[in-house]
C-alpha cells in the first residue's frame, strides 16, 4: 500500500517488498528486488503475476485514483499504466464509473493463483 502501512496491515509500502512472499510458481518473473522482471505470455500465468501484484497495491475495501495506484505500481515495474491496463483488461480491478477511483474486482481471489480470472472467464461463455 502507498504510504505508512497500518501496523496490522501486511502490504508492503513502496520499495519494500518482500521477495520471500512472491509464491514459487511467479517467482521466475521477478528479480531479487521484487520488481517484474518479464510479463508471461501465457493467461494463466499472466493472470496468477497480475493478481499477486494486484493484492500486494490494494485490499479488498481500497480505492486508489490513478496516480495513487500508479505510484504503487511503480514499486513493481516503472511501466505501471501497462500494469494497470492489464490489470483491468483481464478484470482483476474495476473503475468508478468516472473512470477516476479503482478497486480489486469482486472475483479477485484471495490465493492470487489467477482462479478468480478463469471464474469469471467461465462465466462470461
Amino acid at each position: 500500500m502507498v504510504g505508512v502501512p497500518d501496523s496490522d496491515d501486511s502490504r508492503q509500502s513502496a520499495g519494500e517488498q518482500d521477495v520471500s512472499m512472491i509464491p514459487a510458481t511467479i517467482a521466475r518473473f521477478f528479480d531479487d528486488e521484487g520488481r517484474l522482471k518479464s510479463m508471461p505470455a501465457k493467461l494463466a500465468v499472466r493472470a496468477q503475476v497480475l493478481t499477486w501484484i494486484a493484492h500486494q497495491v490494494l485490499a479488498a475495501t481500497d480505492s486508489l485514483n490513478e496516480v495513487e495506484l500508479n505510484l504503487a505500481l511503480r514499486q513493481f515495474h516503472e511501466d505501471a499504466a501497462m500494469l494497470r491496463r492489464y490489470m483491468v483488461d483481464h478484470g482483476l480491478v474495476t473503475r468508478d464509473p468516472s473512470g477516476r477511483d479503482y478497486r480489486l474486482a469482486e472475483t479477485v481471489d484471495d490465493q492470487g493463483d489467477g482462479a478468480g480470472l478463469r471464474r469469471r472467464e467461465d462465466d462470461s461463455r
